[in-house]
């Protein structure tokens, strides 16, 4: 396996970068989760959907510990 170093000068985007696999498991998880409501339907208008859509982030990042 290739080794690849990266060199970050601020520290935050050192963080951003290593949990950038936590945040696209949460995409992910979204993804799959419309992508079942969308096959079987769903009863939400659209204010309702963003409303589930952020809530759904904001509980990911935060079971996930991304933030």
């Amino acid at each position: 396996m290739k080794q690849t170093t990266i060199v970050y000068e601020d520290t935050e985007q050192a963080i951003l970068a290593l949990k950038a696999p936590e945040y696209h498991a949460c995409l992910w998880d979204l993804d799959q989760d419309l992508r079942g409501k969308l096959k079987h339907g769903h009863t939400m208008s659209g204010d309702e959907v963003l409303e589930y859509v952020r809530s759904f982030i904001a509980n990911n990042v935060n079971l996930n510990e991304v933030s």
